[in-house]
């Protein structure tokens, strides 16, 4: 015979055997999109502010993870471009808020991280495979995949997203059917249609991911930008930019400014030319631009008009501020070379009064840029 105190331990015994497969279920980190990776894959985590949409490098770990995912486009970016290798993006948020502001957050933050690739390691659209979730922390998570694993992801999304939409049309048919016997006809065409407006959800009544959204397509590596100094000074500038792989680029920018007053008495026009080549490191760089054009300045009873020439070397840091829009502070130092004309007016006439000659070493240029992306 058993008795009550074998009895208790044999319960207790039993109750904790039974429980550790819940146990180990609960501590095992559930499988993204229908796949399991193994820890072959390369995978970088990229951490967002709650709420927030920004990337921001110094955030968490986005510095060193940053730099870890360069160096592995770097060395196989061969791979990339070619499609055997692709970057499978995921992007999360907190499950908190409605379905759509949710979805439209994630992606924000997933395009925030691929627009770092495109931009500085000379990327396309067509090397990442996309997938935004509502629920999970707030995180983008990149794994380099290869062509088939890619290609798995995509079905197995795909047939999720499939079976979701399934299951959200088949709870609204039950509703409505339910709706229909108990109200008129007016009542039911009015919630169906409140049901359409609402986001869908699965048995659970948590909000049905998704699927796979891809971004908009890749932008291109044309920038159009303006010196904001510049325009304070009531002068025209105007550049535009061309970005080569994921270091170099051309630019050229001109400026045009004519103004007189005072009866003509004073004058300030200036027109210039400054084609420049840069080499990025990422934000900062280092470019060499040559500077050519003409000037005819009298703010005084003196005026010089002439021409200048020159070259320098620049440096500079470029950031984003929104999306497409980046600020680029910068500054060049090099020579220049002005010949020109000192004149006065008399009776409205330009009277010549000596030639002159002036070589500048030091500061040429000083830029606060305002810069769109195409």
């Amino acid at each position: 015979m058993i008795s009550l105190r074998q009895f208790r331990t044999l319960a207790v015994l039993l109750t904790v055997v039974l429980s550790l497969p819940a146990l180990a279920q609960g501590t095992k980190e559930p499988a993204e999109s229908g796949l399991t990776y193994t820890p072959n894959d390369s995978t970088w985590v990229f951490q967002f502010a709650p709420r927030g949409n920004m990337f921001f490098l110094d955030y968490k770990e986005n510095r060193s993870e940053i730099d870890r995912i360069f160096r592995f486009v770097e060395a196989q970016k061969g791979r990339i471009m070619a499609g055997d290798v692709v970057l499978h993006v995921n992007g999360y948020r907190s499950s908190r808020g409605t379905a759509k502001p949710s979805v439209a957050l994630v992606r924000t933050r997933s395009n925030r991280v691929k627009a770092e690739l495109i931009y500085r390691q000379g990327l396309t659209e067509q090397c990442f495979v996309t997938e935004n979730l509502a629920e999970g922390c707030d995180r983008v998570v990149v794994r380099a995949l290869n062509a088939k694993r890619a290609k798995a992801a995509e079905e197995v999304a795909s047939e999720q997203n499939v079976s979701e939409q399934a299951v959200s049309e088949q709870q609204a048919v039950s509703e409505q059917q339910t709706v229909s016997e108990q109200q008129t006809t007016e009542a039911t065409a009015e919630q169906t249609a409140l049901e359409e407006q609402s986001p869908a959800e699965d048995l659970s009544g948590t909000l049905v991911s998704a699927g796979p959204t891809h971004s908009r397509p890749a932008l291109l590596p044309i920038y159009l930008r303006t010196n904001l100094l510049r325009l304070a000074t009531l002068t025209a500038d105007l550049g535009v930019e061309w970005r080569i792989g994921a270091h170099w680029s051309i630019l050229c920018t001109g400026t045009w400014t004519s103004w007189q007053w005072n009866d003509r008495a004073r004058r300030y026009a200036l027109w210039e030319v400054n084609p420049e080549v840069r080499y990025y490191f990422r934000n900062w760089y280092l470019g060499a631009f040559y500077q050519g054009g003409q000037f005819n300045y009298k703010l005084s009873e003196n005026g010089a008009e002439g021409r200048i020439r020159g070259g320098s070397l620049s440096v500079g840091y470029a950031f984003p501020i929104a999306h497409r829009l980046w600020l680029d502070l910068n500054m060049g130092l090099g020579y220049t070379h002005a010949r020109f004309e000192r004149y006065h007016l008399e009776n409205k006439r330009t009277c010549h009064d000596h030639d002159g000659l002036r070589h500048w070493f030091g500061p040429t240029r000083l830029g606060v840029s305002l810069v769109w992306q195409l």
